[in-house]
């Protein structure tokens, strides 16, 4: 089948399109799409030759909630793409069919290895990467009064899920879980920390966004095992906690929610919390255009139930994340005026070694400084600092 279109202007508009029907059906409305799509077509190349990974990825090493990403790239000598499918410990991850793949790190996801299976249409046989290993040193430190938010442009809420993104466009800190109103467009957010509650109970979460979003609570601390509990499916205005616009208002609060349709309410009878245990939280939202939002809020269940547009109670008492510990600061330790005049400095922590002839300097890096370090002063009165 070949089709041939010219268009003699070097102006005005142009279209070109073609669709098919079999003989007993009836013609194809005007404004109808095309049939001649998907399986239904098709080309002729050359048979590839060639299938080479140029990028390996590479071994991480994370604190522990913080995102690892892995990245791979190959190369072919035919104009179709290769496809993409990572691998953990040797099993597929589900979804996971881009060029990277992330996740955020829990304790136990240290000394997993990652590697990704690269395969193209007609070569005889897939390619597997060099396989990279995960190292959490589960050191990282809790932080109250926060949560960390991400944002991620120009990707969708599953993609972020299934861990198909890079590092985030957006990083940035909330005291509360509820985000800005109106940021952007076409992008997905994600607000993740720990819940610490102050009661024990069985709880019941809501969530809000415009558009669609995904709520996930853990057993635990970590992230590994969050579990989904509510659902924004279409959208809704902000801190509108019991109505929804494209979708059902059951799926947005936990004790209602179904994964089947109606079928099971896996949390109606609550989500059992102990008080002062740290659980973590994530919530994934994405948008479109227009307007956005994101929010989540909670109850221990039979209390009273928020009202629209009452404020999340994810509040700073009861909200916090996990980051970095903090990097040990150089520190000078001993100064020893010696016998024949020299001056020995000691430090610790690294960094780099700076002299001056004045407390305001200016101050000259001392070349090839390293601790202990004996030097002969250049003046009566010599000031010293270490810089990282």
């Amino acid at each position: 089948m070949m089709m041939v279109h010219h268009d003699p202007s070097w102006a005005g508009g142009d279209f070109f399109g073609t669709t098919y029907k079999l003989e007993s059906e009836p013609d194809p409305a005007n404004g109808t799409a095309p049939t001649l799509t998907g399986n239904v077509v098709g080309t002729y190349v050359q048979a590839p030759l060639k299938l080479e990974i140029t990028r390996q990825p590479q071994s991480v090493t994370t604190h522990g909630w913080d995102q690892a990403v892995f990245t791979v790239d190959a190369t072919t000598d035919v104009s179709y793409l290769p496809t993409y499918q990572w691998r953990r410990d040797g099993t597929p991850i589900p979804g996971a069919t881009g060029k990277t793949f992330s996740l955020v790190t829990s304790v136990t996801d240290n000394g997993a290895k990652f590697d990704c299976v690269v395969s193209l249409l007609a070569y005889p046989n897939p390619v597997a990467s060099a396989a990279a290993t995960l190292t959490v040193l589960g050191d990282a430190v809790f932080v109250p009064g926060s949560l960390k938010e991400e944002r991620f442009n120009g990707t969708t809420r599953q993609a972020v899920e299934i861990g198909n993104v890079g590092a985030p466009d957006f990083l940035g800190t909330l005291t509360s879980f509820s985000a800005g109103v109106d940021v952007a467009d076409n992008f997905t957010r994600r607000v993740s920390g720990l819940f610490v509650p102050q009661t024990s109970g069985n709880y019941v979460f809501f969530v809000c966004s415009d558009d669609d979003s995904d709520l996930f609570i853990s057993t635990d601390d970590q992230p590994a095992n969050k579990r989904l509990v509510a659902q924004e499916q279409g959208w809704s205005a902000a801190l509108q906690w019991h109505t929804a616009q494209g979708g059902e208002p059951t799926m947005k609060r936990s004790d209602l929610w179904s994964p089947d349709g109606g079928v099971t309410l896996p949390w109606a009878a609550g989500i059992p919390l102990e008080a002062n245990k740290r659980y973590y939280i994530e919530g994934v939202q994405h948008e479109g255009s227009g307007g956005d939002n994101f929010a989540a809020t909670f109850i221990v269940q039979y209390g009273a139930e928020p009202a629209n547009g009452d404020a999340s109670a994810f509040v700073p008492a009861v909200i916090g994340r996990m980051d970095a510990p903090a990097t040990d600061q150089p520190k000078i330790t001993r100064i020893v005026e010696n016998a024949d005049g020299t001056i020995t400095v000691e430090w610790t922590g690294g960094g780099t070694l700076q002299a001056a002839t004045s407390i305001v300097g200016p101050w000259q890096d001392v070349t090839g400084a390293s601790s202990p370090y004996t030097f002969t002063p250049e003046a009566p009165i010599m000031f010293g600092r270490i810089r990282r």
